[in-house]
């Protein structure tokens, strides 16, 4: 009897060795966590600082009246105006160094930012010809129905704004605009409620909005 011995002759199956495979799917998988876990925490970020900005728009005030506290230089917040974009409050200039310490403090308006009481580019300063002295506090207030940065242990006056006429009780306000703007407040009958504004005070720097006269 013949055996058919054909099947002995096939050539036998190559063994495919699977490790690479295996290598570069668990370094493609590690290498997606990562990059997942990167634009996680990216997103993260960038929504605690947005929450972060809201919650500090929220929370400050941007209007100033004859019975509220006004702004002393003590650490204290300043005026933001409603959507965040600007800040009022005292400063010194850069060129004079950090803190209380240089030629004195001034009262200024800046583009807002998320560090608090850390001035962005200043685009407004009231009392910019008196400083207020280094060792000394200064408060910016309404009072006597006009706005003023003065001494709070002495009571002299750096600055006062020129106001059209006095209220017995007009407000400040720090606009979206970067315009401080001192009215009648709740005064109605007032034909022109507008007492002061800083765009009609401009100082070396021009922001849209202000009069080009």
């Amino acid at each position: 009897m013949k055996v058919d011995t054909t099947t002995s002759r096939l050539p036998r199956a190559k063994h495919i060795c699977l490790a690479p495979c295996i290598m570069f799917i668990s370094n493609l998988s590690w290498f997606a966590n990562r990059m997942l876990s990167s634009i996680f925490s990216s997103y993260a970020l960038l929504l605690l600082c947005f929450s972060h900005h809201l919650f500090c728009s929220a929370t400050a005030r941007d209007t100033l009246t004859s019975r509220n506290d006004p702004i002393r230089d003590d650490g204290s917040e300043g005026l933001v105006s409603a959507g965040g974009r600007f800040e009022l409050g005292f400063f010194t200039p850069s060129s004079t160094g950090a803190g209380r310490s240089g030629n004195g403090r001034y009262v200024g308006i800046w583009y807002h930012q998320l560090t608090p009481r850390t001035p962005g580019t200043v685009v407004w300063v009231s009392n910019r010809d008196k400083p207020v002295p280094a060792n000394s506090t200064g408060v910016f207030a309404i009072n006597k129905g006009n706005l003023h940065v003065l001494d709070a242990t002495t009571g002299e006056y750096y600055w006062s704004a020129k106001a059209s006429s006095s209220a017995l009780n007009p407000m400040v306000k720090l606009m979206d605009s970067g315009n401080l703007v001192l009215s009648y407040g709740n005064d109605r009958l007032a034909v022109n409620n507008i007492l002061w504004q800083s765009f009609e005070s401009p100082t070396d720097t021009f922001i849209p909005g202000m009069p080009n006269e």
